[in-house]
């Protein structure tokens, strides 16, 4: 039983998209196709050329079911041209152009790039500065640690002369403790 549901609502779903993507051409004159509720000629249409919803672009007519250029036309590129124009010099001319706009672009990025290399080089001088100072303060900070070993080995010395003072003492006192 659930496969005749299944098997009949897949025929429904295929009998709807057939219906509405417009190929069902119940009800149009010969020739006709049906595309999204309207009879058209698939052989002139530009909105549906050969199929439904095949757009003919860039002045193109639809012609037997293709999209080609109207009479006294010709492709070039992708567009429809004169037939007296000459498509070589267009297209070296819409070349020409792109170059130039990437000339401009190019210009533009090396002006940047300039700009970057500036800032490298005033970094570059900042850090050299930076290092300049670090080298003063090691120097400084050696200088400093020199003067606290100094000062130590003076204040060993101090603490020598107060226990050998301390050590007199006592024997002044306490004469009778040496013996």
């Amino acid at each position: 039983m659930r496969i005749i549901y299944i098997l009949i609502r897949l025929l429904l779903v295929c009998f709807l998209t057939i219906l509405l993507s417009g190929n069902f051409a119940a009800g149009c004159p010969p020739g006709q196709i049906g595309c999204v509720g309207q009879c058209v000629d698939p052989n002139i249409d530009v909105q549906n050329c050969g199929y439904c919803g095949h757009i003919c672009l860039n002045g193109k007519v639809c012609s037997l079911g293709d999209c080609t250029c109207p009479a006294g036309t010709k492709l070039c590129g992708d567009n429809c041209i004169a037939l007296t124009a000459c498509c070589n010099d267009q297209q070296l001319a819409a070349k020409d152009a792109q170059i130039a706009a990437k000339d401009t672009q190019i210009a533009d990025l090396n002006q940047q790039l300039a700009a970057k290399d500036a800032q490298i080089a005033d970094f570059n001088q900042q850090l050299a500065a930076k290092d300049t100072q670090i080298a003063d303060l090691n120097q400084q900070l050696a200088a400093k640690d020199t003067q606290i070993a100094d000062l130590n080995q003076q204040l060993a010395a101090k603490d020598a002369q107060i226990v050998a003072g301390d050590t007199q003492i006592a024997a002044k006192e306490y004469p009778d403790s040496r013996s």
